[in-house]
């Protein structure tokens, strides 16, 4: 995981000069106005903040990089200034900033930005982020220098469009905001309108632009003037977790106990591998060799510290996961342990290795199969690899990933590596790791993607290596293959085909040296050149987060949004990449803590995966810490463990059940399928080692059918069509005429046409959109989800909604909450005698502490006991009818009841009330029994 967190991969924090804890607030008659320490101002719930585009759009630069200078900020009752320095690539010399704010009968703002030699700008302007939940639907007002008005309504629903509307010579607008509307002044201003929910964002934003705006700015300036705003109410009432009528104490539990709701222990066929090791079906699925049934996986990974456990540790967490219902784990970020920190990369201390080896065995005789990566993070000593002049050591060890393809060195170090350990015999299941049929699959270097970082942005030792071999590659092309292309298009090809080379060597070693599992790599991004080098492997895999933490200095930037209202981009995100004919797997994701809505993770993640038919899915993480966190509640302590759900009682039970949902909870996958085609040449374009996304629109059908991706030039085209159930294909180039299938335009109107050929269900028109099966539903503009089995019925309601399945109504109360009504004894809703229900709303440790309201900087983590959040919901139940009375109980998370709850029968309907907090005690989660 390259973006894991500061100490984990060497990500260098961003330097931000802190004022203090609270943002600086004017007086102003309308209400006031809120400075944050990095220089966004937030008025009536909007904020603005810098943006700097580099030219093609190919940097994006905001306030995080500021630096404020000495003596500045100055506050006084009226008026703060800023001075600071800002960092914008690609050039290395600061640009400046002044800013103010200033409050009388209304509120001024100004900027004079001073750029540095050097950049190339496409847009410089403050822009204003509208929540999509104040703005959707709602007018934006123009009055226009020459005397005109014009009038733009922000779309209700997401139509592909990402830019809305644009216009000059503007000298009032009127903006939707949380508090009501927001009217801003100015002279002549240039202001244009974006949907963010094309970067899976879940606002819309407003662009006020500089003068001069574009080009080869030195000097540039922004004024306006604010004379209304409506103030926004307060989402939190306090940026510190306590303890009082809204938050309540809660006991956290790790386990799960044995014979409980949670306990699906049963479902794992011990040991793994008994029916053999997984290969991959003629379809394109993970299968057991042996009996060629279906193999899927739902997992969690185990990191750092958590894999160095004694014996009796590792046999007490292998019954807790296999209770848990996971029946496959990824050993993670173990290579650096393995080895001695400043020895050889290659020679493994046989203590640590007798630990992680123990462990391997204990997951393997309770039936849970294991993925590993030969390369997470280890250091390499300069005599091993001499080619950059310097050790590769913390923080600059994962230039390995990217030298593995222009260095003989490297690949050879990897080899070392590799070979010590799959040939080493596990003595506590006597075969070696490359035999053993309980490894499902090794991903050979972790997110290692060649067009992830920016090669032409690293120290100019590394950009050496490749213009060398670039220039050696180049040398051998015949004439006809490189002219009339571009440098850049020529540097993109040649980055394909070096990873393609070194990705196939790697594989060839494997083998060599016995491996017999499946291998991937290059598991981190979704750009279409990636469908190419993918494409050799035996299956794909990728990650991708919600709510990915930041580093602000000291302090964590969070996200506290709904992915539903942000348009789903998680799961989203992970659909295109999956090349059809082949497995897909998802080896790292998480709704990460802090984010308040994470409890819809346990819906969405199984909903989609199971709607698309993927073979494998894996948190993470599970642990990332010592042995004491994994045994006793323990609430997040670092950024580094922001990850771990083990010290998260909504992320653990959010992600059990998900665990329960994937594998037995009847999800179907969609019948059909549409498929993205990659075209070699279009896919080379863009600057160098930047080459396109497959493109966000198409990615947005994956919410309603099955998508994927394949290379056009594939040769076996028509029978990874037949087999994958592809009834049409989507391209961005002129339509090919050989193929039998239809072939669509990614055009904006793709959706309509679709549906038109009776390959898309057609949607509702208030904006929920509805997946092919029937069985999802999810409304971005409404916030509320919705999955409907026959075995389980699963709703995420922001407060105040009510949702209804087949068998299930939730009606919730003022707060978000998350609702899950599974069955416990694998029998459908409509039989059976015991149910599990989830009644999630927000779990912070005491004393959590953010620097603003809207919870968006962590500065402090907090301590025992848990707190949970107050949130009821009523729910009832269609249940089968029976003589015998039904009863409900609150349970802790381990399943262990803890006191009755009050319920009423009508007929066959059972009807209660779900409370987080009661005078009987704080529950998340209930057993309903007859």
């Amino acid at each position: 995981m390259v973006r894991l967190f500061i100490s984990f991969c060497g990500m260098l924090a961003a330097t931000v000069a802190v004022v203090s804890a609270q943002p600086a607030t004017l007086p102003a008659t309308a209400g006031g106005a809120e400075v944050s320490p990095d220089g966004r101002v937030s008025i009536g719930g909007l904020r603005f903040a810098l943006a700097h585009y580099g030219q093609g759009w190919s940097t994006y630069t905001s306030n995080q990089k500021l630096t404020l200078r000495a003596g500045s900020p100055e506050i006084s009752a009226s008026r703060i200034a800023f001075s600071a320095s800002w960092e914008i690539p690609p050039s290395s010399a600061p640009s400046s900033v002044e800013q103010t704010v200033t409050a009388d009968d209304g509120i001024d703002l100004s900027w004079q930005v001073r750029l540095a030699d050097g950049i190339s700008t496409d847009t410089l302007c403050v822009s204003a982020t509208i929540p999509l939940g104040s703005g959707a639907g709602q007018p934006v007002l123009f009055e226009l220098r020459s005397g005109e008005r014009e009038s733009f309504t922000l779309p209700a629903s997401y139509d592909g469009k990402g830019n809305l509307y644009d216009v000059s010579g503007v000298t009032q607008v009127t903006i939707p905001s949380p508090g009501g509307t927001v009217v801003i002044e100015g002279k002549d201003l240039r202001v244009s309108l974006h949907d963010d929910r094309q970067f899976g964002g879940s606002s819309f934003s407003m662009r006020i632009s500089f003068f001069p705006r574009s080009g080869a700015i030195t000097d540039s300036a922004l004024q306006f003037r604010i004379t209304h705003f409506d103030k926004a109410p307060d989402p939190f009432p306090t940026a510190k977790i306590e303890a009082g009528p809204d938050w309540s104490p809660f006991q956290g539990s790790v386990e799960v106990e044995p014979g409980s709701v949670f306990d699906r222990s049963r479902l794992l066929s011990a040991p793994a591998g008994k029916s053999g090791r997984v290969a991959v079906s003629p379809s394109g699925q993970f299968v057991f060799s042996e009996t060629g049934q279906r193999a899927r996986f739902w997992g969690v990974n185990l990191c750092f510290d958590s894999l160095l456990l004694t014996p009796e540790q590792a046999d007490q967490l292998a019954d807790r996961l296999a209770r848990a219902g996971y029946n496959t784990v990824r050993l993670h970020h173990y290579d650096g342990l393995l080895v001695d920190k400043n020895g050889s990369s290659y020679d493994l201390n046989p203590d640590r290795l007798d630990r992680l080896e123990y462990l391997f065995a204990a997951l393997k005789k309770r039936g849970i199969y294991l993925t590993i990566d030969l390369y997470t993070f280890r250091g390499f000593p300069i005599e091993e690899i001499p080619d950059l002049g310097y050790a590769l050591r913390y923080p600059l060890n994962t230039l390995f990933k990217l030298l593995v393809p222009v260095s003989e060195n490297a690949f050879t170090a990897w080899k070392k590596f590799a070979h010590a350990l799959m040939t080493h015999r596990n003595p506590y299941t006597g075969l070696t790791w490359a035999e053993d049929p309980a490894l499902v699959s090794v991903c050979m270097i972790n997110e290692d993607s060649i067009f992830f970082g920016g090669i032409s942005r690293r120290k100019p030792e590394f950009i050496a290596l490749y213009d060398k071999s670039f220039s050696e590659w180049l040398a051998k092309q015949p004439m006809s293959a490189t002219s009339g292309q571009s440098q850049d298009a020529l540097f993109n090809r040649f980055l394909v085909d070096i990873k393609k080379h070194s990705d196939a060597r790697m594989e060839a070693y494997l083998r060599e040296i016995g491996v017999q599992c499946l291998v991937t790599s290059d598991n981190n991004i979704n750009k279409e050149a990636q469908v190419y080098v993918r494409d050799q492997y035996d299956f794909v895999d990728n990650h991708e987060y919600w709510n990915h933490p930041v580093p602000l200095g000291p302090n964590v930037g969070v996200n506290q949004n709904s992915a539903i209202v942000s348009g789903l981009w998680l799961p989203r995100e992970l659909m295109p990449s999956r090349i059809f004919g082949k497995p897909y797997t998802i080896t790292e994701y998480n709704f990460c803590w802090p984010n308040a809505a994470r409890a819809e993770a346990g819906l969405l993640m199984p909903a989609y995966a199971g709607l698309q038919d993927w073979d494998a899915i894996y948190c993470f993480d599970y642990s990332s810490q010592d042995s004491s966190a994994l045994f006793t509640p323990k609430p997040v302590e670092g950024s580094g463990f922001l990850f771990s759900i083990v010290s998260d009682p909504i992320g653990m039970l959010t992600d059990r059940i998900a665990a329960t949902l994937f594998l037995h909870g009847g999800i179907t996958p969609a019948k059909g399928a549409l498929s993205y085609l990659v075209d070699p040449t279009l896919m080379l374009e863009g600057k160098r080692a930047d080459t396109p996304k497959i493109p966000e629109a198409f990615s947005r059908l994956g919410l309603i059918t099955r998508i994927g991706s394949v290379p056009i030039t594939s040769p076996d085209l028509p029978t990874i069509a037949q087999r994958a159930g592809i009834e049409a294909f989507i391209t961005r180039i002129p339509k090919p005429s050989a193929l039998s299938l239809p072939v669509f335009s990614l055009e904006p109107d793709l959706a309509q046409a679709l549906t038109q050929d009776n390959l898309l269900p057609a949607q509702a028109a208030d904006g929920t959109i509805e997946s092919s099966t029937k069985q999802i539903a999810v409304s971005p503009t409404r916030g509320f989800a919705r999955l409907v089995t026959d075995y389980a019925e699963c709703f995420v309601l922001p407060s105040g909604q009510t949702q209804q399945g087949r068998r299930v109504t939730v009606e919730s109360d003022d707060s978000f909450s998350a609702v899950y009504v599974v069955s416990a004894d694998d029998r459908p809703l409509a039989s059976t005698n015991r149910l599990a229900v989830l009644h999630l709303t927000d779990v912070l440790p005491s004393g959590t502490t953010f620097t603003d309201k809207h919870r968006t900087v962590l500065q402090k983590f907090g301590v025992m006991p848990y707190l949970i959040r107050r949130g009821t919901a009523k729910i009832s139940v269609s249940l089968p009818a029976t003589d015998k009375p039904w009863s409900v109980w609150a349970i802790d998370p381990a399943g262990r009841r803890l006191f009755p709850v009050e319920c009423m029968q009508e007929k066959d309907v059972l009807k209660f009330t779900a409370a987080t907090i009661t005078p009987s005690g704080t529950a998340l989660a209930y057993e309903i029994v007859r």
